[in-house]
């Protein structure tokens, strides 16, 4: 009876990661998303108590775990004597990305390891599944016209946003699918980054298609190179037509924001301003430059590393840092090399973009991940259950 309860309990913990992306309502987008994660981030945490009052050692806690709790401490602390202490912790802003949010991240990524090897099979097949859909989405939106300024929404209401999750998403579809439908899946996933016209996205997605060609170099396949040419010649299009289409507002200038998120990050340098800070102080910013923002929302300096030392200062950042090295340390030592285009796909986006909740949730997918062998995707495994 257990067991079933158990696996019960699985299975959901691997619908709602699945669902998470699709997650709208009435044009809303980011914050509905959160709002179902935070909702099932009350169950897991309630689910974790349980199993550490049955069982004390369930949590094993590895090297960087004691890093990433550390730098949640500080956040706590900087929230706690930061500009709104509530919204900080609970989540607040437009991205509702409160101390809450980061612990319930790490919470999942632990979860993880706990799933047998066929859930792990049923949670990489149905994120693939779901990166899929994505693509094809997209394509729609394309095909009748449903854009916003010549560019895709999908189901995140940015084309940034979307082509993050494509491009993030590659590296589950290449676990997923096996032989040509691995090719097939890859081409729509291709293809449908490309129409987002997102450079970031596209700069993260040929990293991902990079450990495609390494895991495969063996194998010589005409159409593997003809996708990799294909991406290449892509790239070329996409960023000569931005660089002619796209001015620079200076309510949409990255330069402007990562000036004043230094200019902050000097004026409270060792624990910060507390999480979800930077809509007040851009707000504060701008208005000081007599330039207000008149209900536009800058929430994010669009460079990760920025925005942890405005939420937790230089020591904030410190902690975030050795974090991540420990997190690739693990990797090289493990022989998990194929996680390593992705990680670097999603810093090199986290440098130019603001990150939701979609992104943040796949990266903690990913590193917590044992590597497993994955035959087909979703819809496979549940005609199998």
């Amino acid at each position: 009876m257990r067991v079933n309860i158990d696996k019960m309990i699985n299975k959901l913990f691997i619908s709602w990661i699945v669902i998470t992306p699709f997650i709208v309502w009435r044009g809303m987008y980011e914050g509905v998303k959160v709002i179902w994660f935070l909702s099932g981030a009350f169950f897991l945490i309630l689910h974790w108590i349980i199993g550490l009052l049955r069982k004390p050692n369930c949590l094993k806690l590895i090297l960087s775990d004691l890093f990433y709790f550390a730098w949640l401490v500080v956040l706590l602390i900087s929230s706690i004597y930061g500009i709104h202490p509530t919204e900080s912790i609970l989540g607040g802003s437009y991205r509702h990305q409160g101390v809450i949010f980061f612990l319930t991240l790490w919470l999942v990524g632990k979860k993880i390891p706990t799933l047998s090897q066929k859930e792990k099979k049923l949670l990489i097949g149905g994120i693939a599944f779901g990166v899929i859909a994505e693509s094809l989405i997209v394509m729609f939106q394309h095909l009748t016209s449903g854009l916003y300024f010549g560019r895709p929404l999908g189901t995140f209401g940015e084309p940034n946003a979307v082509a993050a999750f494509l491009s993030l998403g590659t590296y589950f579809v290449i676990e997923a699918l096996k032989k040509r439908r691995l090719y097939l899946g890859i081409v729509s996933v291709v293809v449908s980054t490309f129409l987002t016209f997102s450079r970031a996205g596209i700069a993260s997605l040929l990293l991902v298609l990079g450990n495609l060609a390494f895991k495969r170099r063996r194998k010589s396949s005409k159409l593997l190179v003809a996708i990799l040419v294909f991406a290449i010649i892509g790239v070329v299009i996409v960023f000569k037509k931005a660089s002619i289409t796209r001015g620079v507002s200076m309510f949409e200038n990255r330069t402007l924001f990562r000036e004043i998120a230094i200019k902050y990050i000097r004026e409270k340098p060792v624990f910060g301003w507390g999480m979800e800070s930077q809509e007040y102080l851009y707000d504060k910013e701008f208005a000081l430059r007599k330039m207000p923002l008149e209900g536009m929302i800058v929430d994010r300096s669009h460079n990760l590393f920025l925005d942890i030392a405005l939420w937790s200062g230089l020591m904030g950042l410190g902690l975030f840092i050795i974090w991540l090295l420990f997190i690739v340390l693990e990797i090289v030592k493990n022989n998990k090399y194929n996680k390593l285009p992705a990680l670097s796909a999603f810093l090199i986006f986290s440098m130019f973009q603001p990150l939701g909740v979609v992104h943040c949730l796949m990266l903690f997918v990913i590193i917590y991940l044992r590597k497993v062998s994955v035959f087909a995707i979703i819809v496979y495994s549940m005609v199998k259950d």
